[in-house]
């Protein structure tokens, strides 16, 4: 396994398994480099337990590229949910515009 320190996690390690030479040559090049063959250790904590006990929990790399996807999925729909909101309320303003250009398009003709 590789050990590094993540910008935004942390000292993380990342675990690979059947790797190839080729792979093996190029984990150790860059450690950074992604396989789809690796899993990470991490802590499970579960908020019900209070007594600081914490199990391990394996997470597979492609697993977590795949719930990575889904969080991403969810915070498209939510920016989408927003971005109609505030195009509804802007709505508002250029029915009005129209509703005045009409207006002074019909005194014009007049």
């Amino acid at each position: 396994g590789t050990a590094l320190n993540h910008p935004s996690q942390g000292a993380t390690q990342l675990f690979r398994r059947r790797c190839s030479n080729k792979e093996l040559r190029e984990i150790m090049q860059n450690p950074r480099v992604h396989t789809g063959k690796g899993y990470k250790k991490r802590p499970k904590i579960e908020e019900a337990d209070r007594s600081g006990y914490s199990e391990v929990e394996y997470i597979d790399e492609e697993a977590d590229y795949r719930n990575k996807l889904i969080e991403h999925e969810k915070e498209e729909e939510k920016i989408a949910e927003k971005k109609l909101m505030v195009l509804k309320k802007l709505k508002v303003f250029d029915d009005e515009r129209a509703k005045i250009a009409l207006e002074m398009k019909i005194k014009k003709d007049a």
